[in-house]
């Protein structure tokens, strides 16, 4: 397998995302920026879609989310937090298990993904 770096830019010449690709797709972790160059997100990706740990960042440099993903969908518990850093949220995403995924064989499961409990603070 071919493993490159890979990177796109906004149009103002600023990097916009990098991260590397194996055989043409997203792979490992990818950090992005916005137009000014603030980091907004890091996290991992397994061919070409979302898979493992995910934190996001407000324009400040305060942690703005944290959470996983597993196969492009949000998966366990995420936390999320305002421009002042203070916890403002936790949210629990539906995984399906091994029994739910024969169930639904060979079309994916309708809950995975979805919001399966939520808390403010």
């Amino acid at each position: 397998m071919i493993h490159r770096p890979a990177f796109n830019v906004h149009r103002n010449g600023k990097i916009r995302e990098k991260g590397e690709l194996k055989s043409g797709w997203k792979s490992g972790v990818w950090t992005g920026w916005d137009k000014d160059g603030n980091k907004r997100y890091s996290g991992s990706y397994n061919y070409g879609q979302e898979h493992g740990n995910w934190i996001g960042w407000h324009t400040n440099g305060e942690k703005k989310y944290e959470g996983e993903y597993q196969k492009g969908k949000q998966a366990g518990k995420w936390t999320y937090y305002n421009k002042d850093g203070k916890k403002t949220t936790e949210e629990i995403y539906f995984s399906c298990d091994e029994k739910c995924e024969n169930e639904h064989f060979p079309n994916p499961c309708p809950r995975e993904g979805k919001v399966a409990e939520s808390k403010e603070f």
